[in-house]
């Protein structure tokens, strides 16, 4: 747990299911869905982010979600995975996937990202991780922005599938 201010960033439990899904929904529809086709990002959403298949994520024991709380609401959320050995290995060896990160649109500016990229960096380091790294939409230029202020590097490319729509994916990483 980290607790700064007025944020809290917590270990997600199954009883968060139903939160969760609706920050990611909410955030997903704020960052994505300009950016796309019509429906395109709801057709996503009920493809891979359904309260079911966030409930079977959070069982599962490689994939972990951590909730950031300001004033007691849910504002954002990220997951980390360390149980995808043959991807991570494109990455490089001993490394730490940041799957997802995502903050209100409302919360954004307010250094918020920061903390939570930071706690998925401290995480990493705790857990013996060398490096951790990410998939960013290649049209998702604020995010890259975001990442290379904060010292990764890009290392690859790979495919994507939102719903009916492949998509192409910048891998980036960090050494910590």
């Amino acid at each position: 747990m980290f607790i700064s201010n007025d944020i809290i960033i917590r270990k997600a439990e199954l009883k968060d299911a139903k939160i969760l899904k609706e920050l990611a929904w909410i955030t997903q529809l704020e960052t994505f869905e300009k950016m796309n086709p019509p429906g395109l990002t709801l057709a996503y959403l009920h493809e891979k982010m359904s309260l079911e298949i966030i409930e079977n994520e959070l069982l599962d024991l490689g994939s972990t979600y951590y909730l950031a709380e300001k004033n007691g609401d849910a504002i954002g959320y990220l997951k980390v995975r360390t149980d995808n050995i043959e991807e991570n290995k494109l990455a490089g060896e001993n490394c730490m996937e940041l799957q997802r990160i995502y903050l209100l649109m409302a919360e954004k500016g307010n250094g918020y990202g920061k903390l939570l990229l930071n706690f998925a960096e401290n995480l990493a380091k705790s857990l013996n991780f060398d490096l951790l790294w990410l998939g960013v939409w290649e049209k998702n230029l604020p995010a890259i922005e975001f990442y290379k202020y904060h010292g990764y590097k890009f290392f690859g490319e790979h495919v994507f599938i939102y719903a009916s729509e492949v998509q192409n994916d910048y891998m980036m990483r960090k050494k910590l």
